[in-house]
């Protein structure tokens, strides 16, 4: 860890801690010189497995910030990479995040969410409008500060990536437990959709109001295809709520039973066995070749009780702890595929 009141190459001097997380420490410094504050984040080799591989995604995060200029964003100012340790000069962003917020407060007003989603929607618009398109893939509460001016910033491009044209999925699965899209645990390549379905996550934490439940569906759709088709239509969409600051406001062409701007219609669909079949992970698609890997994986997860409970019952404990093992295997890492599958 970075010393307190140490010179950080001979002009940045630590001023406090504010804030850490699963690699990394973030400390307050001051360039003297220039008389400006500035954030530097440390990643420690000792404290990291792969550090190699953790130091080339953070070169990679640092270079495309680099390129990069949006009041919503962070700027990188340095890079310094020491033998036992590599660390980024950024913008202070002073403020706390939305996770803090939802902490202290819990949900909140209608009014602030909208002025922050649009503004996600904004500065994700100008991520995806790169060449090549940038993917956040990481939006959650804790990676969005919120400023004393009431203004968000996006920050922590640590899981960020570019969009490649002709890759059928992502090298990596990364993101965050429900707020990553699908597609981002290994089944498609990560789009502007799969930000989208994150702001989905972010809006359904963050408020309580019906007015926003069905751009909140629509933005988590399973299939990227049925989310909106891009930011500025989801925030097109934003905008028509009407708000009083109470979260009492209406929500013009969108109510139950009627079609909402794509044609869609909002009625509840009527339940019968074909649609049933349609809703079990595995067989969303209809394609033949998943519904049979469904069919074997959902045997193992049946087959998993009896292997561990009562075949295994009366052996040693090795072999309960193989039975385990299975168990894990036959109903975990299938659970994991095919509930990310329409």
């Amino acid at each position: 860890m970075l010393e307190i009141g140490s010179l950080i190459d001979g002009k940045y001097k630590i001023l406090n801690e504010v804030g850490h997380g699963g690699m990394s420490v973030v400390y307050l410094a001051m360039n003297e010189r220039a008389n400006k504050q500035w954030a530097i984040k440390e990643v420690r080799k000792d404290g990291v497995k792969d550090f190699e591989v953790v130091k080339q995604s953070l070169v990679a995060e640092t270079n495309m910030l680099k390129k990069l200029s949006h009041p919503s964003l962070p700027d990188i100012v340095d890079v310094i990479d020491e033998d036992d340790r590599f660390l980024i000069v950024m913008d202070y962003i002073e403020g706390n995040s939305l996770k803090t917020a939802l902490q202290e407060y819990g949900a909140q007003s209608q009014k602030n969410v909208i002025k922050w989603a649009k503004q996600l929607c904004d500065v994700l618009g100008y991520l995806h409008s790169q060449n090549p398109p940038i993917i956040y893939r990481d939006m959650k509460p804790a990676n969005i500060m919120l400023k004393p001016d009431g203004n968000v910033v996006l920050i922590d491009f640590g899981t960020a990536r570019e969009y490649k044209e002709n890759n059928i999925e992502d090298t990596t699965c990364l993101g965050t437990m429900g707020y990553a899209a699908p597609e981002q645990y290994g089944f498609a390549q990560t789009t502007n959709r799969s930000d989208i379905y994150s702001i989905g996550g972010v809006l359904k934490e963050l408020s309580s109001f019906s007015e926003l439940d069905k751009i909140i569906a629509k933005c988590m759709k399973m299939d990227p295809a049925n989310r909106y088709e891009n930011v500025e239509q989801l925030k097109n969409e934003l905008e028509k709520i009407k708000d009083n600051g109470f979260g009492s406001g209406s929500y013009n062409d969108m109510e139950f039973g009627t079609e909402n701007n794509n044609g869609e219609s909002d009625e509840l669909p009527k339940i019968t066995l074909k649609y049933f079949i349609k809703t079990i992970p595995g067989f969303r698609r209809g394609n033949f070749i998943f519904m049979i890997i469904a069919i074997m994986m959902y045997g193992m997860i049946l087959y998993a009780p009896y292997s561990v409970f009562i075949e295994y019952k009366y052996n040693t404990q090795l072999q309960r702890v193989i039975g385990g093992i299975f168990y894990m295997l036959g109903c975990i890492i299938p659970y994991m595929y095919f509930a990310n599958i329409r």
